[in-house]
């Protein structure tokens, strides 16, 4: 059957075929093209499906749409095992906004306050305000269930380097510090791990969505140029969004704290993949 697999999957590359897959949000049914180079993580690909799983269930914020790798990755990955996943996109929906409709008028206003948000966050960061620290390794810990002092010490986004009527993306440096290995000497220093990410909030058809880009530290302007064709690709696919909001009395997306809200989302949940990405990294989850 793997081999069946992996043959369909070798077609597919050589014909260079780029598909749609459907996925719902929030009762409302979305296009989504796959990243160019990019697979979706399916249930065939045991391992790296199991830990696509884990990072859904470790968020407590988002939820997973669609996760994909590298198509170089994906033939090790039907095979049952778990590649370096040096290059990924995730795909999030907010689990208590999925199921509001915002519209074009409001989310140029969520835009608005989310890249002041995005400003204060940078400059509070530049002047080594160790509040900042704190609350995003609080907000970290509070999701996280893992026997291991995974601490994200240094976190540095950027400036938004792309915004249209219907995204705004932002990158970073995010540095995780993990403890020696077990049995390791008493001066063995930390292991410093540092990624490059580029996250983008989006509204597509109404639906707020999280576009996830990671990649080695050296990698930052391709997490930045990738996930900018990937998000025009997407918008393309689908309806433009309704101009007026629809949502219940308890949900304004005009409110004052919600650009604050979408830009910890994004950061702390950045931050969050990362971590567990290393912390597999270095176990190897099994899924038996």
């Amino acid at each position: 059957m793997k081999f069946v697999l992996l043959s369909l999957f070798a077609v597919m590359c050589l014909l260079g075929t780029v598909t749609a897959d459907e996925f719902e949000v929030g009762g409302k049914t979305l296009e989504i093209p796959a990243p160019e180079g990019f697979v979706l993580v399916t249930p065939a690909m045991e391992e790296v499906y199991h830990y696509s799983q884990l990072v859904d269930s470790a968020d407590l914020l988002n939820e997973n749409v669609a996760y994909y790798i590298s198509a170089a990755e994906a033939p090790a990955a039907l095979q049952g095992e778990l590649p370096e996943l040096k290059r990924t996109f995730i795909l999030k929906a907010n689990r208590k906004l999925k199921d509001k409709v915002v519209g074009l008028v409001n989310f140029l206003e969520l835009k608005k306050a989310t890249k002041r948000e995005y400003r204060q966050i940078i400059q509070e960061i530049k002047a080594k305000d160790p509040k900042i620290y704190e609350r995003l390794n609080t907000g970290i810990q509070e999701q996280f269930d893992l026997a291991t002092a995974i601490e994200v010490s240094q976190l540095v986004p950027f400036e938004p380097h792309f915004e249209s009527s219907h995204a705004l993306a932002v990158s970073m440096f995010l540095t995780i510090y993990l403890p020696p290995e077990e049995g390791a000497a008493e001066e063995a220093e930390p292991v410093e791990e540092i990624s490059a990410a580029t996250a983008t909030v989006m509204n597509v058809e109404g639906k707020l969505l999280f576009l996830f880009c990671y990649a080695p530290q050296d990698d930052l302007e391709w997490t930045r140029t990738a996930s900018r064709d990937w998000t025009k690709a997407i918008i393309a696919a689908n309806d433009k969004p309704p101009v007026a909001s629809s949502y219940p009395s308890n949900f304004d997306p005009l409110k004052p704290d919600q650009g604050d809200k979408i830009a910890k989302w994004i950061l702390i949940g950045a931050a969050v993949l990362v971590a567990l990405a290393i912390f597999v990294k270095k176990n190897r989850i099994k899924t038996d």
